[in-house]
């Protein structure tokens, strides 16, 4: 069964991003997904853990995974499913690049049912390396 994803984009103090995913033919209402969203990143040069806030609420009907890729594929942070009501507040970096600032990072958003990944969410934030601003 496909699933088909709706993105809606509110911005309030910082980026949030509500997803709502719905069955294809599957006659259930759909579910929505409210994930954290960010604009920008800022890290130092050799920076080993960044404190984040990732929460997923409690009146979410599903789990999430959240990670971080540059443009070119290497992955920055990674965060297991997060359950409905539970949050993350600090991401091990890896494959921090060398200072500057690299535009078009991916952040990806894997909604999960139990186990079963049903979708997923891709948007763009901005990654500065070093006392840029």
């Amino acid at each position: 069964m496909r699933q088909r994803i709706l993105l809606l984009f509110s911005i309030v103090l910082t980026l949030t991003l509500m997803a709502i995913v719905a069955g294809a033919e599957s006659g259930h209402p759909p579910s929505f997904v409210s994930v954290p969203g960010f604009s920008e990143m800022h890290v130092e040069s050799g920076q080993k853990e960044r404190s984040i806030n990732i929460k997923n609420p409690s009146t979410n009907e599903l789990s999430f995974s959240v990670s971080m890729c540059l443009p070119n594929g290497d992955e920055i942070f990674s965060v297991p499913a997060i359950a409905p009501g539970d949050e993350v507040s600090k991401v091990e970096l890896k494959n921090l690049p060398p200072e500057g600032v690299y535009e078009n990072c991916i952040i990806n958003v894997q909604c999960y049912k139990g186990k079963t990944r049903v979708n997923s969410i891709n948007f763009a934030i901005d990654l500065y390396v070093g006392g840029l601003v």
